[in-house]
């Protein structure tokens, strides 16, 4: 290690360490919204002091509202498919941990460094989370960006520490923290910001010989359960562990599993799912009805389960599916 990138790390670790020595979970909760403006206003990160989401104390930040918002819908929603929740975010985070949770080079890093951290909830540590992947250390330049971000949430929550400003987040407002060009000053005000919502991929499917073709195939009386998810062990993926992804489509009746793939995080997902979707209806003929539990996966293949004659239905729980499901969990 340079001692250039030395410093780097030195002083994030001092940025985190302050924060913690305010004590900010005892006044914070999750959903509290905190957001800083860059200086050139050309991003802005928002970060929320976790807890209970990652069963230790914690911060995340995130690069924008869409990954913020993202990472929110997914930790507050039930975990009905026993996905690995809390790696299924783009985020910069730093845990105080036990000694057991860190990797082996977060662990080399840390003595490398010269801290000598001991006990449960002591082991100061970052990762940058991706989505799907296991969660790594921060590059060189993560480092700039964490330090320049949890610097200024520093001062926001010493603000509001020592009662310079009332956070007001009883009313649903972001504490936010910018910088004002013409003053030369950086300003920290709550401000009634509208909720970030996680983007939702609508796909509309033009007009296709395709479809002429599968119009042409014999429509059943079967229903089709459809459904995706994260499976919560890790796999190699060339030079990275991955969490699969696993879309799979289940016979309601039978429980024959009709198609499945572990789609590729770095590709298209939505082709992937349209096409496999496609190739199993040219094959078996059109289902009577296709069933699935997931907001993005039915803005994906809505249009094209319209334009197959395929009726789309919305349920709550796709038991056959899940039975598929463990039993692919128990073969991994």
């Amino acid at each position: 290690m340079t001692g250039k990138l030395r410093n780097k790390w030195l002083k994030l670790y001092e940025c985190a360490a302050h924060i913690g020595a305010l004590d900010p979970w005892e006044i914070f909760g999750e959903a509290d919204k905190f957001a800083y403006m860059w200086k050139a206003k050309e991003k802005t990160f928002y970060f929320s002091f976790i807890a209970e989401s990652a069963g230790r104390f914690g911060i995340a930040c995130y690069d924008g509202e869409v990954n913020y918002a993202r990472a929110r819908k997914r930790l507050n929603a039930r975990n009905n498919k026993q996905e690995p929740t809390f790696m299924l975010q783009d985020a910069y985070i730093c845990l105080w941990g036990n000694r057991e949770d860190l990797s082996k080079p977060t662990y080399e890093l840390i003595r490398e460094l010269g801290f000598s951290f001991r006990g449960k909830g002591a082991w100061l540590y970052f990762q940058r989370y991706e989505t799907g992947y296991e969660p790594v250390l921060p590059s060189e330049r993560d480092l700039d960006l964490m330090t320049e971000a949890f610097g200024n949430l520093y001062m926001m929550v010493r603000a509001v520490r020592e009662g310079s400003v009332d956070p007001q987040f009883d009313r649903g407002v972001t504490l936010t923290r910018w910088y004002d060009p013409e003053d030369k000053l950086y300003y920290t005000h709550p401000f009634q910001v509208p909720e970030p919502e996680a983007p939702r991929t609508e796909i509309t499917f033009q007009p296709d010989p395709l479809f002429d073709d599968l119009l042409k195939t014999p429509r059943g009386h079967s229903v089709w359960e459809l459904d995706w998810s994260y499976m919560p062990t890790l796999v190699k993926d060339g030079d990275r562990w991955v969490f699969p992804h696993i879309v799979l489509c289940v016979d309601q009746d039978s429980g024959l599993v009709l198609f499945h793939e572990m789609l590729d995080l770095k590709g298209n997902i939505v082709n992937a799912v349209a096409d496999d979707l496609c190739t199993t209806m040219a094959e078996l003929g059109r289902p009577a009805s296709i069933a699935l539990c997931d907001d993005d996966l039915k803005a994906i293949v809505e249009d094209l389960c319209r334009k197959t004659r395929v009726k789309l239905t919305f349920k709550k729980r796709l038991p056959a599916l899940k039975a598929a499901r463990d039993e692919l969990l128990k073969m991994m």
